[in-house]
Order: structure tokens, then C-alpha cells, then sequence
């Protein structure tokens, strides 16, 4: 990232490469690990180039509409379940598995606890040193 940032806020997968010394599959799950969690963007569709989003223009994230009867049961229950997710969703154990594990990547979910105990709670992202409270 701070090279991204010597070199005007931009970079490529090959740049990535470079630095961090890793393959192409590395750094391609790298980058995609960064979009998801809001760090950096395509300018263009289809384009090699990846831009940094910094703090200011970060948005929070915010739950999908379809997954409005999971934010629901988490205030209600202060906690939602794999169980949870599918009876409210109506999906099977698998993909409920996937829809939990893509808001803990998003930073919408916290996972506590592990194994068929997991339990998931709202995430609570501390706030920038300059943020108002």
C-alpha cells in the first residue's frame, strides 16, 4: 500500500507481485481480499489498474436488503447462528456457512466462539483518531 501511495494512489497486480514477492494466485487473492473490505477499487471495468480508498472516502458498510431478517434476529438476540441463517433465509447449512463468512469479510459480523458453537455478533469497528464520536 505505500507503494500504491509513492506512486499517486494506484497500482497493478504485477507491482503487488513485485513487493510482496508473491506469485500471480497470491496476489490476486490478495487484491480481491482488499476490494472486498473496501480498501481499494477498479477505476474502470475491466481494468488492471487498482486505486486506494482512503479513510475519508471509505463508506460504512452497510447489511443488504436480503439479508434484512438476519439484522432483525441480531437485534432482537444481540447474537445470530448458522441455525439462525437458515431458518430466517430459508437456505441450506452450507450456504448459510457462506453468507456468514462473507459478513465477517465485509466487517458487518464478529465471530465468537468456534465450531458448532459460533455464534455472530455486530461488528464494532473502532473510529479514526480524528472521527467525531
Amino acid at each position: 500500500m505505500l507503494f500504491a501511495k509513492a506512486h499517486g494512489g494506484s497500482f497493478t497486480s504485477r507491482d503487488w507481485q513485485k513487493v510482496c514477492g508473491v506469485d500471480i494466485y497470491s496476489a490476486s487473492r490478495d487484491i480481491k481480499d482488499l476490494i472486498r473490505k473496501g480498501c481499494l477499487n477498479h477505476p474502470q471495468k475491466g481494468s488492471r489498474v487498482y486505486n486506494i480508498i482512503y479513510s475519508e472516502e471509505r463508506k460504512e458498510p452497510k447489511f443488504p436488503e436480503k439479508y434484512n431478517p438476519i439484522n432483525t434476529i441480531l437485534d432482537e438476540k444481540g447474537y445470530i447462528t448458522n441455525k439462525d441463517i437458515r431458518i430466517a433465509l430459508k437456505v441450506p447449512r452450507f450456504k448459510a456457512v457462506r453468507i456468514a463468512k462473507s459478513l465477517v469479510d465485509i466487517g458487518l459480523l464478529e465471530p465468537t466462539g468456534k465450531g458448532r458453537g459460533t455464534k455472530y455478533v455486530k461488528s464494532h469497528v473502532p473510529k479514526a483518531k480524528n472521527e467525531a464520536p
